[in-house]
This record gives structure tokens, sequence and C-alpha cells, in this order.
């Protein structure tokens, strides 16, 4: 099972290398390179939300204590 540390942008190097390889071959990226894909969107989607929260919560300054 692969380490789960660095995903986001090993995952996109991991792409980035099957895709080429796949115009390399004249194929379709295969199974491979969709499962990374699904991962990268799983993983990004939560980053985007807590980077935005931090951002909504800079600019509103609310009064948590």
């Amino acid at each position: 099972m692969e380490s789960r540390g660095f995903c986001g942008w090993l995952l996109q190097i991991k792409m980035r290398c099957l895709s080429q390889q796949a115009v390399e071959r004249g194929e379709p990226v295969g199974p491979e390179y969709v499962r990374a894909q699904r991962q990268w969107m799983l993983l990004g989607i939560p980053a985007f939300v807590a980077a935005a929260a931090t951002v909504v919560v800079m600019v509103v300054k609310p009064t948590l204590w």
C-alpha cells in the first residue's frame, strides 16, 4: 500500500507519468490513472474547503470564546 503522506503532489507526479506513458504508446490512460485522479479529487475537496474556511475566519474574525 502506498504512503499517504505527500499525496497531493505525489499523485500529480504519478498522473503526469501515467499520462506521458499513454501518449508515448498512443493509448488512452488506464484505470490506474483514473484511480489516482479519483484519489486526488477526494483529497483536494477537503483541502480546498479547509483553505476557504481559513480565509473566511480571517476576514470575518468571529468571536469564538
